[in-house]
């Protein structure tokens, strides 16, 4: 099907996607029925930068919606809506960045407001929202649309995961009566249905009596499906250390810390797996991995969780669930000791027993050690790592010596007595069956001595290296766990 002329111009000056249906976008809590008819909804006591907004509406055979009923409604320069104190409500007639207006016969309309600026939904969260306005159209024959649109650049789109990059416009800077204006531009395609299936979704949707107004609420009860974000990289600079971080997903965070001696590249299809279950997962690399860099001598495990703790403060994304493999369960539990506030559970994946044999750190030396005979180094990995019947041959690579020899240095100058316990934090230690670091003696050790904060959970047919050996099954462990952790609502 040809597009008209009409839609043709839409595809090249609004964003959007021309006759495919705009993603809907939930209301959010600061919906108020009722706005009255404008076009200019600029406050007038606001000193905020004027946002002219062009929007075209058309259906999925691009012609043009005509007279639609809209609404607009927007936090303001200060990031605040007029209904966001649950403490102090508005009067029901006063209404500030909100507006009801009509779609001309050409499927048109020009809005003039003021550049709405970011917020937190709750105080005491670090997650922000981008840029937004959030509409509604309401129109004969088509099935309401309630979205939002993003304005863009903006600097929380890796951290916001409200954010739909497919609902975006991008900001112009022009000039209005000799004063700097920014335009946006976005055009809205609505799904036409059938007359009786639109009331019915506008009862649903837009009931008569309204909506009371909501107080600000924190973002477990914003969790809806949402897209994976991809994966990126991130870096993370305090004092003299840089801290490079593998980001992906969106949601509740999970930090996910390396095994001895090996990086976060590990971590790749679990990371994958958790984030396409609903999760932002971090993975920083340790010192002396990638692009990770910092002081190497006279450590100890505290300098290690001062990194983790700044990744989760510098990205604002906490508090998060740590899950640290094998070494990395000590580098978790030294954070939830010095860092709690930023900690809300710890995942033990593969953690060895207190004591174990000393031939097992023997074998581990022998896998790191490249110089040795490939088929040295995979007897070790057996012994230490790998289960029978799973190939051990992907870890003859992926090793750091120099930044392992650190790490262990910085295990010998910290005593177990300061980590050991994991401050007070939720524990769950998932274990595999055929781990020789771990014997089946000590399954429930930690149970024992800490009590209900320890969940445990065994994953048969996994030795030591466990994330290679089993990813789906630490993936269904670890979001069943943090699931069971957040409560249903997450």
């Amino acid at each position: 099907m040809s597009m008209t002329a009409a839609a043709e111009r839409a595809a090249t000056l609004f964003s959007g996607d021309p006759c495919q249906p705009t993603d809907h976008h939930e209301d959010g809590p600061f919906y108020r029925p009722g706005a009255p008819w404008q076009t200019d909804l600029y406050p007038a006591d606001s000193g905020g930068t004027i946002l002219c907004f062009e929007g075209s509406l058309t259906g999925t055979s691009c012609g043009p919606v005509r007279n639609a009923t809209s609404e607009i409604w927007q936090a303001d320069d200060h990031g605040r809506y007029d209904n966001d104190d649950p403490a102090n409500l508005p009067d029901p007639t006063f209404f500030r960045c909100r507006a009801r207006f009509n779609v001309d016969a050409n499927g048109r309309f020009k809005l003039r407001t003021v550049l709405p600026a970011n917020y937190k939904p709750d105080a005491n969260d670090c997650w922000v929202r981008v840029k937004h306005l959030h509409f509604k159209f309401h129109a004969l024959g088509y099935e309401p649309l309630s979205t939002e649109v993003a304005l863009l650049p903006d600097r929380y789109t890796d951290t916001d995961f409200l954010f739909n990059p497919h609902l975006v416009a991008k900001l112009e800077d022009h000039v209005e009566n000799g004063r700097p204006v920014l335009k946006a531009r976005f055009a809205f395609v609505m799904r036409p249905i059938s007359t009786k299936n639109y009331l019915s979704a506008v009862a649903r949707i837009n009931p008569v009596s309204g909506r009371p107004a909501a107080k600000a609420i924190a973002h477990p009860m914003w969790r809806a499906s949402r897209p994976v974000h991809k994966r990126s990289r991130d870096i993370v600079r305090y004092g003299d250390v840089q801290i490079e971080v593998i980001v992906e997903g969106r949601g509740p965070l999970i930090v996910m810390l390396p095994s001895s001696g090996r990086d976060s590249e590990d971590f790749d299809d679990v990371a994958a797996g958790i984030a396409a279950a609903g999760y932002r997962v971090l993975r920083p690399q340790p010192r002396g991995m990638g692009h990770s860099v910092g002081p190497m001598q006279d450590l100890t495990l505290h300098d290690f969780a001062r990194d983790v703790g700044a990744v989760v403060e510098k990205l604002c994304a906490g508090p998060a669930v740590l899950v640290g493999h094998a070494f990395g369960n000590w580098i978790a539990r030294m954070t939830a000791v010095d860092h709690p506030h930023l900690v809300s559970g710890i995942v033990l994946a593969a953690a060895a027993a207190r004591t174990f044999p000393t031939q097992l750190s023997q074998a581990l030396n022998t896998c790191a050690d490249v110089s040795l005979p490939d088929t040295e180094r995979l007897q070790a990995l057996k012994l230490a790592f790998f289960a029978s019947g799973h190939d051990p041959s992907r870890w003859l690579t992926g090793w750091h010596p120099m930044a392992m020899k650190t790490q262990r240095a910085a295990s010998t100058a910290t005593s177990p007595d300061e980590w050991w316990s994991a401050g007070t934090a939720p524990i769950f230690d998932l274990q595999a069956a055929q781990d020789p670091w771990r014997p089946r003696s000590t399954q429930c050790d930690l149970r024992e001595e800490f009590g209900k904060r320890v969940t445990v959970s065994v994953i048969p047919d996994a030795s030591h290296a466990l994330i290679p050996e089993q990813p789906a099954a630490v993936v269904n462990e670890i979001v069943k766990w943090v699931q069971q952790l957040f409560g249903a609502g997450q």
